[in-house]
């Protein structure tokens, strides 16, 4: 089916954080360009910049450009992922980082909620908020079963005003998520489900992520994952842009109905998640439209840092 192969700076940023008058954050990052040899502006757009307002030890408040941290994966750091990339089912379904406020509670020991509302859009090379380009809303509720068990429901709703450009062609959102811990191991799980519009692209999709991980040595983690998507659309699933649709073939087939994948890689920790090198594979089949299915392999080896 062909193949491909290349190096990529998959991302670069450059922020600050500053605290002041005791509960008050400022927090900003902002995209590189990620070509350093070519000409331009050094600044993209903005990748984060909002206060947050630590009114108490359990009320917190928000303002301005941040991540609806909706599913398992999406509500994780870049910096802290276990894999090279985000599942196919959370990369086709996820807003980019909105404008807007977010206020969280913990209700209790183990509750704890959040809920926060957004203004759709961007306008601006350097995504300044669009103040006319619909609503979007989300809810994040998380409740520790036990020492070694969380679980969550998360919900994101966005009303698909025609100028809402920064989020997907999905009404509602939904994820039920858990995570397990003990003795070096852990396991993510995740059930998500979106409601479409009428466009055969986007239509109602779901999916399960399963992510264990093992921590072999303090530095040395190994991970695997499995995704499973499926759409009432023979053509409501796509092959990842990262890095299914570069193969030789991909181009000829990259939707359908069905989608699987495994990935099994290792991360190794030279100080923590601020240095770590990871390395990984990834077997993907989707059953395509008009029974052109594709299958393919992944092998990616990367470094990721932050400071």
């Amino acid at each position: 089916q062909g193949s491909n192969s290349d190096w990529e700076n998959r991302r670069v940023r450059l922020g600050a954080k500053i605290g002041f008058l005791d509960q008050f954050v400022f927090q900003t990052s902002w995209n590189l360009k990620r070509n350093f040899g070519s000409s331009g502006d050094l600044f993209d757009d903005i990748d984060t910049m909002f206060i947050t307002w630590e009114a108490t030890d359990d009320l917190y408040v928000k303002v301005g450009k941040q991540k609806p941290g909706i599913t398992q994966e999406y509500g994780t750091s870049s910096k802290r992922l276990l894999t090279f990339e985000r599942s196919n089912i959370v990369n086709t379904v996820i807003p980019d980082k909105l404008w807007g406020v977010v206020a969280g509670y913990n209700l209790t020991d183990r509750l704890t909620q959040e809920a926060g509302i957004y203004t759709g859009g961007f306008e601006g090379d350097v995504n300044l908020p669009e103040f006319n380009a619909g609503v979007a809303a989300m809810s994040r509720t998380s409740y520790e079963l036990n020492d070694v068990t969380t679980i969550r429901f998360d919900y994101f709703y966005a009303d698909q005003d025609p100028a809402s450009n920064a989020v997907e062609a999905y009404e509602h959102i939904f994820s039920l998520g858990s995570h397990n811990k003990f003795d070096g191991w852990g396991f993510y799980t995740d059930l998500i489900g979106a409601k479409g519009t009428d466009d055969a692209n986007h239509d109602d999709v779901f999916g399960v992520v399963l992510l264990p991980y093992y921590d072999l040595t303090d530095k040395l983690q190994l991970v695997g994952r499995y995704t499973y998507m499926t759409s009432d659309s023979d053509t409501g699933v796509r092959l990842q842009s990262r890095y299914e649709r570069r193969g030789g073939a991909a181009p000829v087939n990259t939707r359908g109905e069905d989608y699987h994948s495994i990935y099994a890689g290792f991360n190794y920790r030279i100080c923590g998640d601020k240095l770590k090198l990871m390395g990984g594979v990834e077997y993907a089949n989707l059953d395509g439209a008009s029974n052109a299915d594709w299958d393919g392999w992944s092998y990616l080896v990367g470094v990721r840092t932050y400071w």
